[in-house]
């Protein structure tokens, strides 16, 4: 009897828990970031971007580039200042969200953060860049609140 009272409790606990341990992720991922990032110079900063309007300028040039990303050359290396694929965070204040970016819009990269849909601008912003980004809110699992 005390061993389905605690499976019961553990069922019902699992979303508390799971949505917890993702925001402690998910904040030390974008605090790690923002801290690599603030390390680096004004050179290094503008080597990144330079970099990234090529590629959004390879994007722009190829009108297949959203049905065919894997024309692409440099995706996945661009922006990635920590080797991690962290590529930027996003921050929705008032709904208290906190989410890395990551490359890409894989199951493994949607169940932890926020993924860049790879074929579109990067968001770096500029002329003719449209960049794409998906995410939600957790795994069907996870513990929704307002």
């Amino acid at each position: 009897m005390i061993h389905i009272f605690f499976v019961g409790l553990s069922v019902m606990l699992y979303p508390t828990i799971s949505d917890y341990v993702n925001q402690r992720s998910q904040s030390r991922a974008v605090a790690s970031y923002a801290q690599d990032v603030d390390n680096m110079t004004d050179a290094d900063y503008s080597a990144y971007f330079d970099v990234a309007d090529a590629f959004n300028a390879q994007v722009a040039a190829n009108e297949n580039a959203l049905y065919r990303p894997d024309q692409l050359t440099g995706y996945n290396d661009t922006l990635d200042i920590t080797g991690t694929g962290i590529m930027g965070y996003i921050t929705i204040s008032k709904i208290g969200v906190e989410l890395p970016i990551y490359h890409g819009t894989g199951d493994s990269v949607l169940q932890i953060a926020a993924g860049h849909l790879e074929g579109t601008s990067l968001p770096v912003g500029g002329a003719s860049t449209h960049a794409v980004i998906s995410a939600h809110r957790g795994p069907p699992s996870a513990k929704f609140t307002r």
